[in-house]
């Protein structure tokens, strides 16, 4: 699990690129986005992330659960 602020937000729902934290993050059409849909992520949004890391070094979200 990753948490923290997103940044460098790139994409168009569903599929999308940011970096949490320090680790770059993708999203894709199963990813399940939980208090805020896709398009209400954005830079400096706090968020919760749970997924697969990929052999590249980053993370393909099966869930994002934006944080207050």
């Amino acid at each position: 699990m990753i948490s923290g602020s997103i940044s460098n937000k790139g994409g168009v729902c569903p599929a999308l690129t940011c970096t949490v934290g320090s680790t770059p993050v993708v999203t894709d059409s199963t990813t399940e986005f939980k208090n805020a849909g896709c398009s209400a992520l954005a830079n400096n949004v706090r968020v919760e992330v749970k997924g697969t890391k990929r052999s590249i070094g980053s993370v393909l979200a099966t869930r994002v659960e934006k944080k207050d």
